[in-house]
C-alpha cells in the first residue's frame, strides 16, 4: 500500500510546476508572443495585417501553449518550448524598440 501513497503524494508535488506553466506563464507568454508577431508579419495591403492578425490569433497561441503545458509527458520539453518561443518573441521587441542596427 505505501508504493500507491507514495504515488500520489509524488503526483501532487509534480502537479504544481506543470500549473504554474499552464497557468500564469502561458498567458504571459502569449502575450509575449502576440506582441512579437507585430515585428516580423508584413503590414499588408491596408498596413494593418501585422496588427492585426496577432489579436485574431491571440487565442490559438494561448490554447497551442496551454495545450502543450498540459498534456505533454515530458514537462521539461514543455518548459523549454515556451521559454524558447517567448524568448525569441521577447529579443525581436527588444531588437525592434531599441532600435539596433542589424
Amino acid at each position: 500500500m505505501s508504493g500507491v501513497a507514495d504515488a500520489v503524494v509524488e503526483k501532487k508535488v509534480a502537479i504544481w510546476p506543470r500549473v504554474l506553466l499552464a497557468g500564469p506563464w502561458t498567458l504571459v507568454a502569449a502575450f509575449v508572443v502576440m506582441a512579437g508577431m507585430a515585428t516580423w508579419l508584413p503590414a499588408g495591403a491596408a498596413q494593418v495585417d501585422n496588427l492585426i492578425m496577432p489579436l485574431v490569433l491571440f487565442p490559438l497561441i494561448w490554447v497551442i501553449l496551454f495545450f502543450a503545458a498540459c498534456l505533454d509527458a515530458n514537462l521539461r520539453r514543455a518548459t523549454l518550448i515556451s521559454l524558447g518561443i517567448t524568448g525569441l518573441h521577447g529579443v525581436l521587441l527588444a531588437w525592434h524598440f531599441l532600435n539596433i542596427p542589424a
